[in-house]
C-alpha cells in the first residue's frame, strides 16, 4: 500500500469520528467570531470586556477552546449575534459519522426500562419523643 493510499485510509477513518465532527463545529465556529470580530473592528481585549471576563480567556477561546453551547452563546450575544444550530446532510461521497459502539450500547441502556424494585420494608413512623430537662434542685 503506498503512503498515499495509507494517508486516505487515515483520512476516511477520521471523518468517521465523532471527534472529527466536534473539531469541525469549533473551527466553524471560531472562523465566524473571527470573521465577524474583524468586521466589527473588535479586539480580544473589546470581546473580554463585552462578556465580562479576560482577554486571555477569550484568547483561549478563540484559538479553538473547549465550548460550552453557553460559551457560544454568550461569545454571540457580546458580538451582537445569535448561536443557531443545525444538522445538514453529508456531503455526497463523504463517509457518514457513525457513533461510537461503546456509547450507542451506553445509550441503549439508558433507554432500556428499569425493572421495579421489590417492595421493602414499609416506612417507619417517627415517634415523637418529649425532651426531659433537668430539676434544678434549688428551685423553689
Amino acid at each position: 500500500m503506498s503512503l498515499r493510499e495509507k494517508f486516505a485510509k487515515l483520512i476516511m477513518a477520521a471523518e468517521t469520528s465523532m471527534d472529527y465532527w466536534r473539531d469541525v463545529a469549533v473551527s466553524d465556529f471560531t472562523r465566524d467570531l473571527h470573521a465577524r470580530m474583524e468586521r466589527m473592528s473588535i479586539t480580544h481585549a473589546e470581546l473580554a470586556a463585552r462578556m465580562g471576563t479576560s482577554r486571555p480567556y477569550v484568547t483561549k477561546l478563540l484559538s479553538g477552546g473547549n465550548f460550552t453551547l453557553e460559551t457560544m452563546v454568550k461569545l454571540a450575544m457580546a458580538l451582537d449575534g445569535v448561536v443557531r444550530i443545525q444538522i445538514e446532510d453529508c456531503d455526497a461521497g463523504q463517509p457518514v459519522a457513525r457513533m461510537p459502539a461503546e456509547i450507542q450500547n451506553r445509550a441503549a441502556a439508558a433507554e432500556a426500562p428499569v425493572a421495579a424494585a421489590p417492595p421493602s420494608q414499609p416506612p417507619r413512623k417517627r415517634v415523637k419523643r418529649s425532651i426531659r430537662r433537668p430539676v434544678d434542685s434549688m428551685s423553689p
